[in-house]
């Protein structure tokens, strides 16, 4: 039993072979491409991003000016109505002003009938 004990410690041998050898160069090769790829794809995506901010920028400018240029429209609409109102406004009161006046003649006229 003490034999089968001592035959199943971990032994460490300081020997270096060349599977070692092989494994760590893998070991690195892989660890280098990983890290290589993973920037490119980093790199990439970071490149997409200006793209697609700068694509974001230019739609905002157009949406903006789209915008402002409806509201200049629509407050020159809106000036112009209300200078067609006070137009009709100015109009309406002349000619309720003019039919007061021959409603106002017509009563002095019918005041001054003797007999009525």
């Amino acid at each position: 039993m003490a034999e089968s004990m001592t035959e199943r410690k971990i032994h460490f041998d300081p020997t270096i072979n060349l599977g070692h050898i092989l494994t760590a160069g893998t070991f690195l090769v892989v660890a280098a491409a990983g890290y290589a790829t993973m920037d490119a794809r980093v790199s990439s995506l970071e490149r997409e991003q200006k793209t697609q901010k700068t694509e974001q920028r230019e739609t905002v400018v157009n949406a903006e000016t789209r915008l402002l240029a409806r509201i200049t429209e629509q407050r020159a609409a809106m000036d112009q109505t209300q200078v067609r109102v006070a137009d009709d406004i100015r109009e309406i009161k002349t000619l309720m002003r003019d039919g007061f006046r021959d409603l106002d003649a017509k009563l002095d006229r019918k005041a001054d009938k003797p007999g009525r």
